[in-house]
């Protein structure tokens, strides 16, 4: 009775999805010997990969971010950062982290301020614990993945694996069923049409502009135009900063940066309740974990040089991305280029 249920239940539904597992998943690089990744879970709704972390007593005495006082004899504190993502290596494609089960997730570009509201966890030394990280569900047929964290303040990226080899064929395409030939219809004679001739109209002469106008054009020449130029900077609305630009793999602003944040910076003086959020994105050369680290300099850059001309640091939220979020995946060198960009979002009018 069971398998005719089971059987009436594929037919209407489709084929069940089996829960894919990779027990021990083979491993390229990762950041920090005290993490160990011990088994990728597909299931219908999440990704979810297995950790574990032991963390030896002679360490505790190269920790810097903490004073020691404020923790727990024998003990460490552990964290995994709100962007944390899983990469498919191929398309560059990010997945974020949408939960956590034994660690808690921080978030922000400044880990100190957050930890008021969101403590850490302690966890004893010379003893393995375990973790595990809720991600978006991957496609099928991604089999190659890194699992990048973002630095925080004070912290490296423990928590990051490169070139996770796991179990996650593609689909299996159907059949295709050969095309019936369609009979073409007949093919009927039609006599040709006498077009009538084209009469071409005298065009007109342009008016001509009056001065005052041309005047008017030239005075507003004078400010220099920027992507933030004639936006209205509306809450919710986020947009990229067209004329930043950094030396190459390098977070210093250029020159030529200096007009577009020296306008922002003026629209935020004139409006003391706006804040916002800068978001760093890169292209994808060279190493996830560099390329995260890279978008974080240059959003906190931004930030340096917006707080530098006045504006508080407590409305500027940054937040980085790296590779993960790619506008173009397979285009051509140039046009790639667009991945690397700085984007800016109104949190508050």
């Amino acid at each position: 009775m069971k398998c005719l249920v089971g059987f009436l239940l594929a037919l209407m539904t489709g084929p069940l999805h089996a829960q894919l597992i990779t027990e021990s998943p083979k491993i390229e690089y990762k950041l920090s010997p005290e993490t160990s990744l011990q088994r990728v879970e597909i299931t219908q709704k999440y990704t979810i990969v297995h950790c574990a972390f032991l963390k030896s007593s002679s360490a505790l005495d190269k920790l810097f971010f903490f004073d020691k006082r404020l923790m727990p004899p024998d003990s460490i504190y552990i964290l995994i950062g709100r962007d944390t993502r899983l990469i498919d290596r191929q398309t560059r494609q990010g997945y974020r982290l949408l939960k956590a089960v034994g660690i808690p997730i921080i978030g922000g570009d400044s880990a100190v301020r957050r930890y008021a509201n969101t403590l850490p966890m302690s966890v004893p030394v010379n003893k393995k614990v375990t973790y595990s990280l809720y991600f978006e569900k991957l496609p099928p047929g991604v089999t190659l993945i890194d699992l990048v964290e973002p630095p925080l303040d004070g912290f490296s990226s423990p928590f990051s694996f490169l070139g996770i080899q796991i179990n996650n064929p593609p689909l299996e395409k159907p059949a295709l069923e050969k095309p019936v030939a369609k009979k073409e219809p007949p093919i009927v004679s039609e006599k040709p049409v006498k077009e009538a001739p084209i009469t071409q109209k005298a065009a007109k002469p342009l008016a001509k502009e009056p001065e005052n106008v041309a005047l008017a054009k030239t005075d507003t020449l004078t400010k220099p135009v920027t992507s933030l130029t004639g936006k209205s900077l509306n809450e919710g609305e986020t947009f990229r900063l067209e004329n930043l630009t950094f030396a190459q793999g390098k977070y210093e602003l250029l020159p030529s940066s200096f007009a577009e944040l020296d306008q922002l910076a003026e629209l935020m003086s004139n409006r003391p309740s706006m804040e916002i959020l800068l978001e760093g994105h890169t292209d994808n050369i060279g190493s996830p974990v560099e390329n995260m680290k890279l978008s974080q300099d240059r959003v906190r850059a931004v930030k340096t040089y917006l707080t530098q001309k006045k504006v508080a640091a407590d409305r500027i939220q940054t937040r980085a991305y790296g590779s993960t979020k790619p506008l173009v995946v397979n285009g051509s060198p140039e046009q790639r280029k667009a991945n690397r960009r700085v984007e800016l979002k109104v949190l508050k009018k």
